[in-house]
């Protein structure tokens, strides 16, 4: 009896590993959502100040495939942001990690916002909704729960200040 134990206890951990997929890191506070709306006109001119010095971060954006959602976020994440970026967005209220935390706002009213679209569009029956779905969910896939959720909440004071760009 024992050895069964042992044995089902084996492979509950060795399927709980296989299984287990790392969650992305938490990198938003109300606070950081609350400045990011006070502050969107500045932060907008003080990136389009940069757009040079962000075109190795922003090529390859445009693709919605898991594995590339995953290796953009990890690029974005390891980003060397220019120190006078760092400090405008800090000084900002975006903190040291300014410009992730901008790109997991952007990203994440971006699926809330196709979320919305699929909803009211009623394409749940169509083909295409499965495919859409799946280039959503990879792009969830890279940002915390807890962070979509904090961004779902204020997703419409969001989406108003992007729709005005």
């Amino acid at each position: 009896m024992v050895k069964k134990i042992c044995g089902l206890m084996v492979c509950l951990c060795v399927s709980v590993i296989a299984f287990a997929q790392s969650q992305p890191k938490q990198v938003l506070a109300k606070a950081d959502i609350d400045n990011f709306v006070k502050n969107f006109t500045a932060i907008q001119e003080l990136l389009d100040a940069h757009v040079d010095d962000l075109t190795s971060v922003t090529e390859g954006m445009d693709t919605f495939e898991a594995d590339d959602m995953q290796a953009t976020f990890a690029k974005i994440r390891s980003f060397a942001v220019p120190p006078d970026l760092k400090k405008g967005l800090s000084g900002l209220g975006m903190g040291d990690n300014g410009f992730e935390k901008i790109m997991v706002i952007l990203y994440s009213v971006g699926i809330v916002m196709s979320d919305q679209m699929l909803q009211e569009m009623g394409v749940e029956e169509q083909e295409g909704a499965a495919i859409i779905k799946e280039q959503m969910q990879s792009m969830r896939d890279c940002i915390h729960v807890a962070d979509m959720s904090l961004i779902a909440s204020r997703s419409e004071e969001l989406m108003s200040i992007l729709e005005n760009m």
